[in-house]
């Protein structure tokens, strides 16, 4: 049966003014969210490394690498709190609602141990791909990239998430691509300027086992970049589901049942 976006394309301009509208709307929350699962996370691991814990003589070799690694895999749990919550609240408000800090990091707590298992096939995956001449890793980046957003608003599993995600974004590919080039550029620009401007200052930092002013604002812009990147994906997923699907904010809010 014919509907009313029968023709429609996925349009990369709409899609990336969707990605940043729920940030300029509710930007109290989605700073939060990035600096409680992006920011601080990350700077307590580089806190780690950095101070020379690695190597503590007053705690000894293992204990200090038990601390690093327990610091790390905070970390790393965090980066899929911060996505998930993210993806949550912007789908939230482009589907017309108030996304709030709790309602937004709750569905991320009780998903994360799925969150974690697709990041890990989706990961070997990938890596399978960059291997492989590099061409088939941006492949699976590109028809595995609304996985998340499908874990967490429809709950279809680990396997389920990157069928749903390869069935939604086919046909589309080419112009997801797209838009994740543009917005990388947007939001990683700052990043890899002060990396290359900053890089014989962190050095110096490292050595000298503290933070740099160079390291810290990397690890801010870093933990923005994220909030941004998260946003864009829940904004991809919209699009995809109303161009492909015809759906409506009332069948798209069915899935907050």
């Amino acid at each position: 049966m014919a509907t009313a976006f029968e023709g429609e394309r996925f349009d990369i301009g709409r899609t990336v003014s969707r990605g940043f509208a729920p940030i300029g709307r509710h930007p109290a929350l989605f700073l939060g969210l990035a600096l409680l699962f992006g920011i601080l996370p990350n700077a307590v691991v580089r806190g780690f490394a950095w101070s020379g814990i690695a190597s503590a003589s007053a705690l000894g070799g293992i204990a200090a690498g038990l601390l690093t690694v327990v610091a790390s895999l905070v970390g790393f749990v965090c980066v899929f709190i911060l996505q998930a919550s993210v993806i949550h609240a912007a789908v939230v408000d482009l589907n017309g609602g108030a996304p709030s800090l709790g309602a937004s990091v709750r569905p991320s707590l009780s998903l994360i141990l799925p969150l974690i298992g697709l990041a890990i096939v989706s990961g070997l995956g990938y890596a399978l791909g960059f291997a492989l001449l590099l061409v088939p890793g941006i492949i699976l980046l590109v028809v595995w990239s609304v996985a998340v957003p499908a874990l967490v608003e429809e709950r279809g599993g680990i396997m389920g998430s990157l069928a749903r995600s390869r069935e939604l974004t086919k046909g589309a590919r080419w112009r997801i691509f797209a838009t994740l080039i543009v917005v990388g550029v947007i939001v990683y620009l700052p990043s890899m300027v002060l990396t290359f401007a900053g890089g014989g200052i962190a050095a110096a930092a490292l050595r000298a086992q503290s933070f740099s002013v160079a390291g810290v604002l990397l690890i801010v812009f870093n933990g923005l970049a994220s909030m941004i990147l998260a946003a864009m994906v829940a904004a991809i997923y919209l699009e995809l589901r109303t161009v492909k699907e015809g759906a409506s904010k009332e069948s798209l809010a069915s899935i907050f049942a």
